[in-house]
């Protein structure tokens, strides 16, 4: 497909307080998978504290784009403010890929496209506004269709499966985005609940998330240890502030002491204006 630009992609290298390109090095997508690493065949090769020997694979892959893919590594990958080990996730131009170094100091790149600019960021704000409108999302697709994006496909229901887009399968879609998030343990293991959330929260497929249901009693840690990873996931929630989020609910072995629950919610409330669900909904333990 000519017409979509995200083919001719690159990374550059950042340093510096005030980061400053220092180098910059092109992504070839007729080499499907490409590296970061200290001593696998690379695209950027590099001897630093920071980087595994196969750090991250990059891949060209669904819907044209480029894909990173964190290999396991000790120290995991930063895109943005998210931090990821051992997940997949779709970059997006002018993503920040950070590799943590400690007193190294941490390695730094940015995700780029040749030619790349937001035509479509006027469509998107519209979504914004009312994501539930699906006049929106048609005018969106349209546009995309117009540029050869495959991404139109995928908004109709059409294109890759949730699992090609590097998103845990049990949430609900709509016009190929995150609609209705949904945390429950399924039988997967996870590093924890925590990092769950982080991860689905800095997934751009969770961009028009409108609804989040937490089950912590599938993850059986107890009910005591259930209140406080509940305050967490509120703290979380109040610094990420999901733009579209309007109804969250928990789902609780018991009714935990909900003085320090709520006044972590009356806070989350302040930084989500848009959020519709009181303390009662929030403690009614309903599916979204």
């Amino acid at each position: 497909m000519p017409g979509v630009p995200h083919r001719r992609a690159f990374l550059e290298r950042l340093e510096g307080s005030e980061p400053r390109v220092v180098s910059k090095h092109p992504l070839t997508h007729e080499r499907v998978r490409q590296f970061i690493g200290r001593d696998h065949p690379t695209v950027v090769k590099l001897q630093h504290p920071a980087v595994a020997r196969k750090h991250v694979l990059l891949e060209f892959g669904p819907l044209v784009r480029w894909w990173l893919d964190d290999m396991g590594s000790p120290r995991g990958t930063w895109i943005n403010r998210t931090h990821y080990a051992g997940v997949r996730r779709l970059l997006e131009p002018l993503d920040l890929i950070r590799f943590e170094g400690g007193e190294q100091g941490d390695v730094v790149f940015r995700f780029g496209v040749e030619g790349w600019t937001a035509k479509d960021a006027p469509l998107r704000s519209l979504i914004d506004l009312a994501p539930e409108d699906p006049a929106r999302w048609e005018v969106w697709a349209d546009f995309l269709e117009e540029q050869g994006d495959p991404l139109s496909q995928r908004i109709r229901g059409f294109g890759p499966s949730p699992g090609d887009v590097g998103v845990t399968s049990g949430h609900r879609w709509e016009h190929g985005f995150i609609a209705r998030g949904i945390l429950q343990r399924g039988g997967r293991v996870l590093a924890s609940l925590q990092t769950e959330l982080k991860v689905l929260l800095g997934n751009p497929f969770s961009r028009w998330m409108r609804a989040l249901h937490v089950d912590f009693v599938s993850y059986e840690d107890g009910a005591q240890l259930e209140a406080l990873e509940a305050e967490q996931v509120l703290q979380i929630l109040e610094r990420e502030q999901p733009p579209a989020l309007r109804v969250l609910t928990f789902q609780l072995s018991r009714f935990p002491n909900g003085v320090r629950l709520h006044e972590q919610f009356l806070a989350l409330q302040r930084a989500l204006p848009k959020l519709q669900s009181d303390f009662e909904t929030l403690l009614n333990g309903s599916s979204p």
